[in-house]
């Protein structure tokens, strides 16, 4: 069946999370308030929704270590000087007949700011949203430099149930989802818990898988304390948290954070212990609980994956069945800063 690309991401679903009221307070509470950041408002004042979308971020850094470079961006998101958490599907709001007037506008507020770049991450580029803000930077004489491109995945559930899901996936990827499940089984009792609301056990069991894969810890610092005011704000309006837990005879060996909001279940971080068994992928096996537990939720249209690789492959390409692309733009205003870009253009071609 062949799908409508717009459809990656309705509007019912939009702004999305990372628009939400919640995720824009949390971030003003403490990246807002980091001293390399200049804000548009006071964010000290009370902050409704309509000041937050439009509040403007700056920083200062410098372009080959020299030249001095002012970068402005909506609050919210993450930059190389501001290392929040990600911050995936930008939109300026829901994509409704204003749509246009709404970019023009947010565009033309922007620009009575002093700034050399504008930096948005994330829009999708089937998105209506994409290709009026090209326009709209063009109108005002503004280059657009695509900086990144990158794919996003989720699963469409609503066209058919699980076993139909399975039906599509290929042999090898079926076997690590669902039919492996009787190996981890042989292991021991199989248990899946939502540990919400203790965030103490969920962000250390999270910690600790992230610490033996990668190194380091997932959440720590200002982002530790980011997402926990963003799931307080979360709570308070209503919305679902999955802090999913697998155990293997009371042991916990996967952890997987997702968050139910307008239709749509955002996996936001998983991780699990490696080497646990080497017949089964502790990490799939557990994406495959969670989404046959979706595909029963009437509520939620769409298991979104979004953004980024495994360590080793690109597994969510295998598990989904629909997927975008994100762009992440530098609106360039300052002349100095174009003619840099353009000349890096030209060698890069040659």
């Amino acid at each position: 069946m062949k799908r409508d690309p717009s459809d990656f991401f309705p509007c019912t679903h939009q702004p999305g999370l990372f628009r939400s009221p919640a995720w824009l307070m949390a971030w003003c509470e403490t990246w807002g308030k980091h001293p390399a950041i200049r804000l548009s408002e006071d964010s000290a004042a009370p902050l409704s929704i309509a000041v937050l979308e439009r509040m403007i971020a700056c920083t200062r850094s410098y372009k080959g270590k020299i030249l001095p470079l002012t970068t402005a961006y909506p609050v919210g998101l993450s930059t190389r000087e501001i290392p929040s958490i990600r911050s995936e599907y930008f939109f300026f709001g829901n994509e409704d007949k204003h749509l246009s007037d709404t970019i023009n506008h947010r565009l033309d507020t922007a620009l009575q700011r002093p700034w050399d770049q504008f930096y948005i991450a994330d829009l999708l580029r089937s998105s209506p949203t994409y290709h009026l803000l090209l326009q709209a930077a063009k109108a005002r004489n503004l280059d657009v430099i695509h900086s990144k491109i990158e794919p996003t995945y989720a699963i469409d559930l609503r066209q058919q149930d699980f076993a139909g899901y399975l039906r599509e996936l290929g042999k090898n990827t079926r076997l690590r989802l669902y039919n492996r499940r009787q190996n981890l089984e042989r292991q021991g009792s199989v248990t899946i818990e939502n540990i919400w609301p203790d965030r103490a056990a969920f962000f250390q069991l999270l910690n600790d898988f992230h610490q033996l894969r990668w190194g380091k810890a997932c959440y720590r610092g200002r982002n530790l304390d980011f997402i926990n005011v963003f799931l307080d704000h979360l709570a308070l309006e209503g919305h679902e948290v999955d802090f999913s837990v697998m155990s293997i005879s009371g042991a916990p060996v996967s952890v997987a954070f997702d968050i139910r909001y307008q239709g749509r279940q955002y996996n936001f971080q998983s991780g699990y212990l490696e080497n646990f068994c080497r017949s089964v992928s502790l990490g799939t096996l557990h994406f495959g609980y969670q989404i046959e537990a979706a595909f029963t939720n009437p509520t939620i249209q769409y298991y979104d994956f979004m953004a980024g690789k495994g360590k080793k492959s690109d597994y969510k390409k295998r598990l989904v069945n629909r997927h975008d692309e994100f762009a992440t733009l530098l609106l360039i205003r300052s002349r100095w800063l174009k003619q840099i870009y353009r000349f890096q253009s030209l060698i890069k071609k040659r």
